[in-house]
């Protein structure tokens, strides 16, 4: 449920501009509507139609009862020629019986003897001179045609009327508000249909609202993006540079979420190629190490290696060579001019079984041995999809950081590289990667330390027990 509402939340957050865009269109909409239509108005005439004296009130009831029973039927001849062509020429108007026909209505009112004539035109004086003259061409042909038998007997029907329209100074079509609320509606309906339609077809995770639409695992990271800046940046002398800000808070909190594990050893991996894994592990390395501690940066994309030419380190025995016994740790690890307290162990030669190489026991000792030397160890992964060796090795490391570099990658991706690092237990949370910073797919990043965040909770909390 939590999620769900996330998603809702992801979607509507990016889709807002479509969402305001048809409102705003469907708000012109009905206000043209209200404006540039033509106005209709109308007038209401009433006739009331009742019996004559009778010699008895049964003749009476009678009389009335039948009165009744015809109202419908007087309603229906207001349609006729017989009343409207009267009407057509009295009036001198410019319309066919047909055409008047379409404009009035007559309807029996419940429980009286009444009928209500309303009659339509553009003209708000045409309206109520239509309305009465129909109702006076209707009791001319009760009295003279339909009911002259009776009427000569002494016994009928008296048909009168009762109310004659008013001019009408307001339209009865259209109404300004109705008209934009409707279109208003109609637009912001359309507008959801087409959000959530783009929302279905777009499978690409564009920012930390798509990876958390896709999953509820903790992110706990976010790297900006940053167009001037080549993808492998790394943060080395400016302290204060954004992304030097945000791997210092990535590290705080995969310090408190996952480092305290039983080796202090974390895999970077991708949720596929080109995700940044390597710059992402190479500064956090450099985070950790500017705190004065020694840290081991692992390159452990034994099919493509990276780390070597990104810091312009030497060929020498690297992480296969010692796997196999060629090469000892000393033999393997360099330490790194730039900052003393950064060594680095690279790739090596690549070996034909890659995958059984990183989940061997023997890779686990050696993690484990080199925990014991250095403070911590980062190691790059490379991609979850790419191969099976990132999930082979993320079994033998004490936490796994997932990589998703936004705009790059594809839910389905995202989701099979959860699925397949989740079984090992390691996996503590997500880094997103070129988070855009401005634009639909902007939103607040990770860039405070969701440590931080928690203690002031509990601090906040302690505060309000002891008051």
């Amino acid at each position: 449920m939590r999620l769900a509402l996330r998603g809702v939340i992801a979607v509507l957050g990016r889709g807002w501009p479509v969402l305001v865009m048809f409102t705003g269109l469907g708000l012109l909409g009905g206000l043209s509507t209200a404006l540039l239509a033509t106005p209709r108005f109308e007038a209401t005439a009433r006739v009331f139609i009742t019996a004559t004296e009778a010699d008895t009130p049964l003749d009476s009831l009678a009389l009335t009862i039948y009165a009744r029973q015809r109202l419908q039927s007087y309603a229906e001849v207001v349609s006729s020629p017989a009343v409207l062509r009267p009407v057509a020429l009295e009036l001198d108007l410019d319309a066919s019986v047909e055409e008047l026909a379409s404009s009035v209505t007559a309807t029996p009112v419940p429980d009286s003897l009444l009928i209500e004539i309303v009659a339509a035109s553009r003209f708000n004086t045409e309206a109520p001179a239509i309305a009465s003259a129909v109702a006076r061409e209707l009791v001319q042909v009760i009295e003279l045609q339909l009911e002259s038998e009776m009427t000569a007997e002494g016994s009928a029907l008296r048909v009168t009327v009762v109310e004659n329209p008013d001019v009408p100074m307001a339209a009865a079509y259209p109404h300004l508000i109705p008209s934009v609320s409707v279109g208003s509606v109609v637009g912001f309906i359309m507008g959801l249909g087409v959000m959530l339609l783009r929302h279905s077809f777009d499978a690409r995770v564009r920012g930390l609202r798509d990876v958390q639409i896709v999953t509820s695992l903790r992110v706990i990271g976010t790297i900006s993006r940053d167009r001037k800046a080549d993808l492998m940046t790394i943060a080395l002398d400016d302290d204060d540079s954004r992304i030097a800000k945000q791997f210092r808070s990535l590290r705080t909190n995969l310090q408190f979420f996952g480092f305290e594990a039983r080796n202090r050893s974390v895999l970077v991996v991708g949720a596929r190629a080109d995700q940044g894994t390597t710059t992402a592990a190479v500064n956090l390395a450099l985070s950790i190490a500017q705190l004065g501690r020694r840290v081991l940066l692992i390159d452990a994309q034994m099919r493509s290696p990276e780390i070597l030419d990104l810091l312009g380190m030497p060929q020498a025995p690297g992480l296969t060579e010692v796997l196999i016994g060629d090469a000892s740790y000393h033999d393997a690890v360099q330490s790194w001019d730039e900052v003393p307290e950064l060594f680095v162990m690279t790739a090596g030669r690549i070996p034909p079984n890659s995958r059984d190489v990183l989940g061997s026991s023997r890779m686990r000792a050696v993690i484990d041995a080199l925990c014991d030397r250095f403070d911590d160890v980062v190691i790059d992964g490379g991609s979850a999809s790419a191969s099976a060796d990132a999930t082979a090795l993320a079994s033998v490391v004490g936490s796994t950081v997932l990589v998703a570099r936004a705009g790059h990658l594809r839910r389905a991706h995202l989701t099979a590289a959860i699925d397949a690092l989740e079984p090992t237990g390691t996996l503590v949370g997500i880094l997103v990667n070129d988070q855009p910073s401005v634009g639909v797919d902007a939103m607040e990043e990770i860039g405070g330390s969701i440590a931080d965040s928690m203690r002031t909770k509990r601090r906040s909390r302690r505060e309000r027990v002891s008051v």
